[in-house]
């Protein structure tokens, strides 16, 4: 099962990164962790998931940040897509990349239901996420998705990213909840 997630993970990282390029190299490098969604999270979870086929504890900052941002993206699709599908229209293109998200997002989800993160990473990783939603909202910009030159209205930006950062406390409130139990 693990080599099957792992490879998974590797083609769904290899083709977002394929697919994202021409957006991602007008941004640097050293944001890509960051601001860089789909060909982050899958990496980051096979990383996981090679880890744990060998027998080894994956790195708690690389669990913190691929399992709640993994859970948070996989959780902020199901409304983002659809809202956004109301302004721009039906797209087959945002139903899959619902699905793409999910598939990735799912992962996380189960594997943040079973892992003990440390309070101080799900902190930061809490603190970073949010803090990378409201330069989103200041420069009009969700990771890459939407960019200054669309004409979303501003309400549509701040719902979203309000929402993205709702979710982003609750999984990381499950993950501390999970510290305690």
């Amino acid at each position: 099962m693990y080599i099957f997630l792992i490879i998974l993970d590797l083609i769904l990282s290899g083709t977002a990164w394929v697919y994202d390029w021409s957006t991602l190299i007008t941004i640097p490098a050293y944001l890509w962790p960051i601001v860089a969604i789909c060909p982050i999270y899958p990496l980051l979870l096979a990383y996981i998931w090679y880890q744990k086929l060998q027998g080894h504890t994956p790195h708690p900052v690389i669990m913190a940040w691929a399992l709640i941002g993994g859970s948070t993206y996989a959780v902020a699709a199901l409304f983002f897509y659809p809202a956004l599908m109301q302004y721009e229209g039906f797209s087959w293109i945002g139903i899959g990349a619902i699905a793409w998200v999910l598939l990735y997002g799912l992962q996380a989800l189960y594997l943040i239901r079973r892992a003990q993160l440390p309070t101080t990473w799900i902190t930061v990783t809490i603190a970073l996420l949010s803090a990378k939603t409201l330069l989103d909202v200041n420069y009009r910009t969700f990771g890459y998705l939407i960019t200054p030159t669309d004409n979303l209205p501003q309400t549509f930006i701040y719902g979203v990213a309000g929402g993205v950062i709702a979710v982003i406390l609750l999984v990381g409130l499950y993950a501390l909840r999970k510290r305690q139990l």
